[in-house]
């Protein structure tokens, strides 16, 4: 999940991104040695809140505020809930993100090096590989910098009957 935020936290740098709250639908494709997997949603971004709904392959919902994950996975009827150890050094990510060529950018956070493409102002592709060496490209498309997204959106629902795991 901290993996997620960091992600975040370089678009909206490599992207000169000026804004109070953006919305964009994800594909994510994990590339893992003869197989691959792909993860498709919808994010929501409001200052230091996320909301990361998947709808494919299988549906559930991933709030990101602050460095608290919340995830309801509806399939199962379980909620996790984790801290995040430490508070992402944002300045640090920033000023090690450089530019590489027109509208490419690198940054380096935890031995794990991502590279940005900005393709146009509703585009961007990620890649980079994680601590399996997987293959992973993350693209963000159809990217609105404008949304009106209400705080309400952010706060995790889901029915008293499902397990909470703490």
């Amino acid at each position: 999940m901290k993996k997620i935020l960091l992600l975040f936290v370089l678009i909206a740098y490599a992207y000169a991104i000026d804004f109070e709250n953006l919305q964009a639908n994800f594909t994510q494709t994990i590339h893992k040695q003869n197989a691959k997997i792909t993860y498709i949603g919808e994010l929501f971004f409001k200052n230091n809140k996320n909301l990361w709904i998947y709808k494919s392959p299988t549906e559930k919902k991933v709030y990101l505020n602050n460095n608290i994950v919340t995830i309801v996975d509806d399939e199962l009827e379980q909620v996790i809930f984790e801290k995040l150890k430490d508070e992402i050094n944002i300045t640090s990510i920033l000023k090690n993100a450089k530019e590489k060529s027109k509208n490419n950018y690198e940054a380096v956070y935890e031995n794990t090096t991502y590279h940005i493409l900005i393709i146009d102002d509703k585009n961007i592709k990620i890649t980079y590989k994680d601590m399996d060496k997987n293959n992973v490209v993350l693209t963000l498309t159809n990217i609105n910098k404008k949304q009106n997204i209400k705080n309400e959106i952010f706060i995790p629902k889901y029915p008293d009957n499902y397990d909470e795991v703490y």
